[in-house]
């Protein structure tokens, strides 16, 4: 089917070389050795619209949308002291609405654009113009990324410790939702945020006996069998020495919140979670992800276009029911996980076959 109409994506920029390759005219003024005037420069510029996507999804259906930036940095929404919302609100509203002009009925709200506005809960929203944050199909992609480890090791949810970093997040409550449903036996999941209170009211929604939390993150990092990283941080969270022998990361964070150094480490799992492929869809640049694919926030604004929803898509927390409907759709449009990579690089499989006698669940 021939749509009449796009749909539109969003991103700020993950760093400063980002925007010197993409959109070097944004720094026209900025004095480069000096953060303070790059920040100043880009705060005074404009959202653009920077590409056009095309192509066909899996199953063969035309996919027709343009990509947008905000001329923030990664760390100006991440950092303790974070850009104020009087200051980004506009920004975002501002790219939406180019979208929209140029014919967008469904935008994604991608990478940290969404989390920025506490999911995407206080953007006044062009009419008939509909918006997400991706997070559905993020929190889902990674269950199913759990899944495929388990999968291509033969092993059950019956044992081991499963922690969620970021667990009171967006993602994170939808994944650690998820988990509970999956293990049994002697299997534990671990809650992990810097706030107590969210994180007991998370414990209390499960109801499960096998549910702990904790905010000594530090302390908790080595003990787990099973990582998943869903914070969104400005410095890296998790080290090189952190993870315990045997264990498996999925990093739901870009930029990224671990140490890339991971990926040498011969006895840790380290995988790039959100990977979706997407062999015959053209991104008109590079996006700082594996040849052929995309991340999963992006799949899922295609989705709901595609599917020609008119209702802005679960802005908030991400409802953990809706994990398995968003899973039906993607595979109704031939969407799958990305072979494994880890920091972009594939994983060669004699790494399975090397890590396969060191995983420890």
């Amino acid at each position: 089917m021939i749509r009449d109409n796009i749909f539109g994506f969003i991103s700020q920029f993950m760093g400063i070389e980002t925007v010197k390759y993409l959109a070097p005219h944004l720094l026209k003024e900025a004095d480069l050795n000096d953060p303070i005037s790059i920040e100043s420069t880009l705060l005074d510029r404009e959202p653009f619209v920077a590409t056009n996507i095309s192509g066909r999804t899996p199953s063969g259906d035309l996919v027709r949308g343009k990509f947008a930036f905000v001329p923030l940095l990664a760390e100006y929404l991440t950092r303790q002291v974070p850009v104020p919302r009087s200051v980004y609100l506009p920004l975002i509203r501002g790219a939406v609405n180019k979208l929209a002009d140029r014919g967008a009925s469904f935008v994604g709200l991608g990478s940290l654009t969404g989390s920025g506005l506490t999911g995407g809960g206080k953007l006044v929203r062009p009419v008939n113009t509909y918006l997400t944050t991706g997070n559905t199909f993020a929190a889902c992609s990674s269950v199913m990324a759990i899944e495929k480890v388990f999968e291509k090791f033969n092993r059950k949810f019956n044992k081991g410790t499963f922690t969620v970093l970021g667990a009171t997040g967006s993602i994170g409550t939808a994944i650690s939702h998820e988990l509970a449903k999956r293990l049994e036996g002697d299997a534990k999941l671990v809650l992990l945020a810097r706030s107590e209170v969210p994180l007991k009211n998370l414990k209390n929604e499960i109801r499960k006996p096998f549910v702990e939390y904790s905010t000594e993150i530090e302390a908790n990092i080595p003990l787990a069998d099973v990582l998943v990283v869903t914070t969104a941080n400005h410095n890296c969270v998790v080290s090189c020495d952190m993870p315990k022998s045997g264990s498996v990361i999925i990093d739901d964070t870009k930029p990224w919140n671990c140490d890339p150094r991971l990926k040498d480490r011969e006895d840790v799992l380290h995988i790039d979670g959100g990977l979706i492929s997407v062999p015959d869809i053209d991104f008109g640049m590079n996006m700082d992800c594996p040849e052929k694919t995309i991340y999963a926030c992006l799949v899922e604004t295609i989705i709901l276009w595609l599917r020609s929803f008119e209702e802005d898509y679960f802005l908030g927390k991400v409802q953990h029911d809706q994990l398995p409907i968003m899973k039906e759709y993607s595979q109704e449009y031939g969407f799958e996980l990305a072979p494994f990579h880890s920091f972009n690089e594939l994983i060669p499989e004699k790494f399975y076959e090397n890590f396969s006698n060191r995983c420890n669940f």
